[in-house]
């Protein structure tokens, strides 16, 4: 404890601290313009994700109408008849089997 005490005392009788001050700045355009470019940077940034998201969502609408007009072109040849020029019933090769 009495350490301390002489620590203390010790300190307080330096009394000269130099200080040395800094000039002030007249503009500070360096700050605004640093500013100026993070929100430039961050708004870009946004406007980047946006439009890469829309892109995304246009390419999923996309792939499903595409996969549909598949589908349905598919179904439309195996299930048409007419499609393979047949207009009546269709003849079985082995007919036994179109019993089962």
């Amino acid at each position: 404890m009495r350490k301390v005490f002489l620590r203390k005392t010790k300190l307080s009788l330096v009394d000269e601290t130099k200080v040395i001050s800094l000039p002030n700045r007249k503009n500070n355009w360096v700050n605004y313009s640093g500013w100026a470019a993070s929100i430039l940077i961050g708004s870009t940034l946004i406007w980047s994700i946006n439009k890469n998201n829309a892109l995304k969502n246009q390419l999923i609408r996309e792939r499903q109408q595409m996969e549909l007009q598949i589908d349905k072109s598919s179904n439309t040849v195996l299930f048409n008849p007419v499609a393979f020029g047949e207009t009546g019933p269709k003849k079985h090769i082995f007919p036994s089997l179109a019993i089962i």
